[in-house]
C-alpha cells in the first residue's frame, strides 16, 4: 500500500458513485474558502447520531479529528431520535459508535490536526 493512511479512510465503490469517500487531505491542499466543521463541536442525540442538512454548500467538510471510519454509505430510510429521516443522506460510522448523516456535497476529512 503506497499510502501509510490508506487504512483510515474508505472509499466508495464503483457501483455507489453518489457516496463521497473520507479524505486524508493535507491542509495545504484544502481550498482557501472551504468551512471546516469539527466533529468534536457537533452534538449527537442519545443514539449517537449527528445530522447536517445545509445542502446548499459544497465548499463544506467536517473534520473528523482522526477518528477512525469503520462505515460509509448512503442510508436506507431510518429517522433518528429526534425525528429526523435521514433517508438517502450519506454517512459515516465511526469506530466509537458515532455515525454522522450528511449531504453528499460535503466532505469527510480524517486527518487529527485539521482544526
Amino acid at each position: 500500500m503506497s499510502d501509510p493512511h490508506a487504512s483510515d479512510k474508505l472509499v466508495a465503490q464503483d457501483d455507489e458513485p453518489g457516496i463521497p469517500a473520507a479524505e486524508n487531505a493535507p491542509t495545504a491542499d484544502l481550498p482557501a474558502d472551504l468551512v471546516v466543521l469539527s466533529l468534536d463541536d457537533l452534538l449527537p442525540d442519545p443514539q449517537g447520531e449527528i445530522v447536517i442538512l445545509d445542502d446548499a454548500a459544497d465548499g463544506v467538510a467536517i473534520a473528523t479529528g482522526g477518528r477512525p471510519i469503520a462505515e460509509q454509505g448512503v442510508a436506507e430510510p431510518h429517522v433518528t431520535a429526534t425525528g429526523i429521516d435521514v433517508a438517502g443522506l450519506a454517512y459515516c460510522t465511526f469506530s466509537d459508535g458515532l455515525t454522522l448523516y450528511y449531504p453528499s456535497t460535503f466532505r469527510v476529512i480524517v486527518e487529527p490536526d485539521l482544526v
